[in-house]
């Protein structure tokens, strides 16, 4: 998902599970609700931030490739929230 001029507000199904990536040049990626307790932080460095959502622990790493979830969002002039429906 990519936003020019705005700001970004998506709402993820609870079934999602896997990697987030926020790109923000100018506001905040903020995680919101449930969704933020569910998630761990991977990456937080400059405008770019990249968690996963759900059991890191679960994860095996990338010998046979990602096969679950995964989004990237940027943001250029705006800021970006996500969190799980109906939360």
């Amino acid at each position: 998902i990519h936003a020019r001029h705005g700001s970004v507000r998506l709402y993820l199904p609870h079934t999602f599970h896997g990697f987030v990536t926020t790109k923000s040049t100018s506001g905040t990626a903020p995680f919101r609700g449930t969704l933020a307790d569910q998630m761990t932080m991977l990456v937080d460095v400059g405008n770019v931030r990249t968690s996963f959502v759900g059991d890191y622990s679960q994860y095996t790493g990338v010998q046979d490739g990602w096969h679950g979830d995964e989004l990237e969002i940027t943001s250029e002039h705006g800021s970006i929230t996500v969190s799980f429906e109906q939360d």
